[in-house]
């Protein structure tokens, strides 16, 4: 399903579940193409480790670029700059 997205010229937003052992959602969003990638925390569920079993925050969607930055082997500023270029294509916001 996420080849089809991607090839029909969708983003994939990919949560706290990238970073539980033995999910697949790494492994895509590690392998898919970097200006079509975004994160969120999908708050107030699915907290990444290591605060699974805790109400989500904002704050936490660190450990999903974490995770996804060190599966892609990138810096975690890179995937993260990157990421917010592409939600603001996505969402059509400008820059202040």
């Amino acid at each position: 399903m996420a080849g089809w997205a991607i090839d029909h010229n969708f983003s994939l937003s990919f949560t706290g579940v990238v970073t539980y052992p033995r999910n697949q959602a790494l492994s895509i969003a590690a392998a898919m193409p970097v200006d079509r990638l975004l994160l969120e925390t999908d708050c107030p569920f699915l907290p990444p480790v290591p605060h699974r079993g805790k109400r989500n925050e904002p704050s936490y969607v660190r450990y999903v670029a974490e995770t996804i930055a060190g599966a892609r082997g990138m810096a975690v500023d890179a995937l993260a700059d990157m990421a917010a270029k592409n939600a603001g294509r996505l969402f059509r916001l400008r820059h202040a």
